[in-house]
């Protein structure tokens, strides 16, 4: 009797989590005057790298990773180990379902995620981007987590959470751990809701 009562709460509070996340659906625009400016970010990045990289003799940490020939750091070349959604796109159309999250992203890709951690890939190989490993830690109450890694081991987090408001806003903070940088890049995107 005491195992059923207590079975019977726990299924209440995992359904209480599941109901807890919400649904951010809908196409989303980018607010580029809230947003942080990645290139820019990624710029100032490259540079305390090169820094380094002159300091340490092209050694270490400062020292371009596979695939990319060192000393030419240069940030567009950079930029093309991050996935193609990160810098190019200013719109997305997310829809949610029950565990599926699917964004598409300026009609040019779309990524699916699946919120009971099970792993995806992303093939950019058309956009010489290479794969990327996508992966969902899932909902922290009301923020969701997704976990991407590159074929040149870039590893991005990125959290998604509905900002209150008279308008709806969708924050999304970007961390970066690329292995030519020492500490990790974090830049913030809003969106603003453009319709269902």
């Amino acid at each position: 009797m005491r195992l059923a009562f207590l079975l019977s709460i726990f299924c209440l509070l995992l359904n209480h989590h599941a109901l807890a996340a919400p649904d951010i659906s809908g196409a989303w625009t980018l607010y580029e005057s809230d947003s942080d400016n990645l290139v820019r970010a990624f710029k100032s990045q490259v540079k305390k790298a090169q820094r380094k990289s002159v300091r340490n003799g092209g050694a270490g940490r400062g020292q371009a990773p596979a695939g990319i020939r060192a000393p030419v750091l240069k940030t567009t070349l950079l930029m093309r180990t991050l996935p193609y959604f990160l810098h190019q796109s200013n719109n997305i159309n997310i829809n949610q379902e029950e565990v599926l999250i699917t964004f598409d992203h300026d009609s040019q890709v779309r990524r699916k995620v699946f919120t009971d951690e099970r792993p995806t890939t992303i093939s950019l190989l058309a956009a010489g981007r290479g794969e990327h490993d996508v992966r969902v830690s899932g909902w922290e109450g009301k923020r969701l987590f997704i976990e991407t890694t590159s074929t040149l081991d870039v590893k991005i987090q990125e959290v998604y959470e509905l900002l209150p408001g008279e308008f709806k806003q969708l924050k999304n903070t970007v961390t970066i751990r690329h292995p030519l940088f020492r500490q990790p890049l974090t830049i913030e995107l809003f969106y603003r809701l453009f319709g269902p």
